[in-house]
């Protein structure tokens, strides 16, 4: 994780953790949703990122937005891609979730990362 998202690994880093936070989508009357903020290095193509939200831990996680090597942020399975922040080789993204917060009694997101061979 630490090599994904940019930390030293031989340092404990809590700012490069992701942050969820609950909001409305800029620009939408809609009720709020659980957003899920990261920094990337834009030089890592060996990583995938995965954001992905389910109504119970246990359930199945369904993708609602991904960074493939390196590529550009796609929203899936109508997931948004709120916006990107860059700073050099640093890019800050958000993914909020497709469904509402009053919509679901319980909802998580979480980001997978994987390793490209």
């Amino acid at each position: 994780m630490e090599y994904a998202l940019g930390g030293d690994p031989k340092n404990r880093e809590e700012d490069v953790a992701p942050v969820v936070t609950i909001g409305s989508l800029s620009g939408n009357v809609e009720g709020p949703r659980l957003s899920l903020t990261f920094k990337r290095l834009l030089d890592r193509s060996d990583i995938d990122y995965r954001v992905q939200a389910a109504n119970s831990l246990e359930g199945e996680w369904m993708v609602i937005g991904e960074i493939l090597g390196g590529g550009a942020p796609a929203a899936l399975n109508g997931g948004a891609f709120i916006g990107d922040t860059t700073n050099g080789n640093t890019q800050e993204v958000t993914f909020a979730d497709a469904v509402q917060v009053g919509d679901a009694a319980r909802r998580f997101v979480r980001l997978q990362i994987e390793r490209r061979p």
